[in-house]
C-alpha cells in the first residue's frame, strides 16, 4: 500500500466538494422545476378559465343583443346590420353627453 501525496489528496477533497455541490444544486433545480411546473399548470388552468368565461359572457351577449361588434371604450353595442350613418349618429350623442357631463362637472 503506498501512501497519496498531500497535494493528491487535496485536489481528490476538491473535486469531491465541488461535486457534491453539484449534486446539491441539482437537487434545488428539481425542487425549483417542481414548484415551476405546478405555477405553470395553475397559470394554465386561470387562462383556460379565464377563455370559458369570455366565451360564455359573449355568448350570453349574442343572446340579448344580436350578433354585432362591441367597443368596450364606449360601451357601446353596434349591431351587425347598423349602417355607418347611425355608429356617426351613436358616436354624436356619446359626445354630446360628454360634453354636458364635463360641463356640469366644470360648474
Amino acid at each position: 500500500m503506498k501512501e497519496l501525496e498531500q497535494s493528491e489528496v487535496t485536489n481528490l477533497n476538491a473535486y469531491r466538494q465541488v461535486f457534491n455541490n453539484i449534486i446539491m444544486e441539482l437537487g434545488t433545480v428539481a425542487i425549483l422545476q417542481k414548484d415551476l411546473d405546478a405555477r405553470r399548470m395553475n397559470a394554465e388552468n386561470a387562462l383556460d378559465e379565464n377563455r370559458k368565461g369570455q366565451q360564455d359572457l359573449l355568448k350570453s351577449l349574442e343572446e340579448k343583443y344580436g350578433v354585432g361588434e362591441l367597443d368596450l371604450d364606449r360601451g357601446l353595442f353596434i349591431p351587425m346590420e347598423t349602417s355607418n350613418e347611425e355608429v356617426a349618429d351613436v358616436d354624436a350623442d356619446v359626445d354630446a353627453e360628454e360634453e354636458t357631463v364635463e360641463e356640469e362637472v366644470e360648474s
